[in-house]
């Protein structure tokens, strides 16, 4: 499916480390339930944008690679958690529908974002779903961030689906403008969805044998261009920890 290109208009948000020294990034231990505040996802494809911006985000680990190193780092068992449906969408969701909260969706193509809206409301009737395309005509000017804003107002809890690192600058935009409730992002997630005919975007074979990038570098072309950030993770790793003196905090 061709996509609308992206206006070059985006959010230049966030404290930057241009030299990483001392930098600390807050680890979430694990998913325990909805709670207010800023959530997103480490991975070796994003973990270096991580490091050069402070969105004010805590992190969950995305990936086995990053959860066993940065856990190794820790000396704490980390879990690999991502949001989508084989890990904490469907307890996210169905935690909002039991305390019947509305939820925004933000990305994917206007189409995407309209089926993925209308099959989770059918699938948690309890909360209310709305949604919002990922590609604004003007790009995210500083006017669609206000206006997102006000739509996050009327809710309990955003689903950021625009791939790092502009989902963490939007994120980011929205508590400084005063957002009080839950942000998660998501990645891929509502084009995933979609494309997959609301079903598990991957193969279970792939969880087990934690082959989930395998799958997308088949399935999306595109990503190929992470593939090598997969491979030089642990010495980036390694060095950031050793030489900038990076390190981690778990937050409960």
């Amino acid at each position: 499916m061709s996509r609308p290109p992206r206006s070059s208009t985006s959010p230049s948000l966030g404290a930057t480390h241009p030299h990483l020294a001392m930098r600390v990034i807050n680890i979430s231990e694990n998913y325990k339930g909805i709670s207010k505040g800023f959530y997103s996802f480490i991975s070796p494809a994003n973990y270096r944008k991580a490091l050069h911006r402070d969105y004010g985000c805590n992190y969950f680990c995305d990936g086995i690679l990053s959860s066993m190193l940065i856990g190794l780092a820790l000396k704490q068992r980390l879990p690999r958690l991502s949001f989508d449906f084989s890990s904490l969408a469907d307890q996210v969701f169905s935690e909002c529908n039991d305390c019947k909260l509305r939820i925004l969706l933000v990305g994917g193509t206007d189409e995407e974002s309209t089926s993925v809206c209308n099959f989770l409301q059918v699938k948690y009737p309890y909360a209310t779903f709305s949604s919002q395309d990922g590609y604004p005509k003007d790009g995210f000017s500083a006017g669609y961030l206000e206006d997102l804003y006000m739509m996050s107002r009327e809710n309990h809890v955003v689903i950021l689906s625009l791939g790092s690192p502009l989902q963490e600058m939007v994120g980011h935009s929205l508590v400084t403008q005063g957002f009080k409730g839950t942000i998660f992002t998501s990645g891929a997630f509502i084009s995933q969805l979609s494309l997959s005919g609301m079903k598990p975007y991957f193969p279970k074979w792939t969880n087990y044998l934690h082959l989930r990038f395998a799958w997308r570098l088949y399935k999306e072309p595109h990503t190929r261009k992470r593939f090598k950030s997969v491979f030089a993770f642990p010495a980036r790793l390694l060095f950031d920890i050793t030489i900038h003196r990076v390190s981690f905090r778990v937050t409960t």
